[in-house]
């Protein structure tokens, strides 16, 4: 999710960097996801959340 969709969520994205999935493709539609591909890799965002943020139950 983009930051402004996680913001109007309630949660508080930290420490943002950029991610690598290797072997695993970016297909894109309504929502994005992941699909296994031989030799593909996967760029994307990554942050860090507290146990605290909403939709965090456990």
């Amino acid at each position: 999710m983009d930051v402004d969709r996680l913001s109007s969520k309630g949660v508080v994205p930290r420490d943002p960097r950029v991610a690598l999935i290797e072997g695993q493709a970016v297909v894109l539609g309504a929502n994005a996801m992941l699909l296994r591909s031989l030799g593909g890799r996967a760029y994307g965002m990554l942050s860090r959340l507290t146990h605290q943020e909403p939709g965090n139950n456990e």
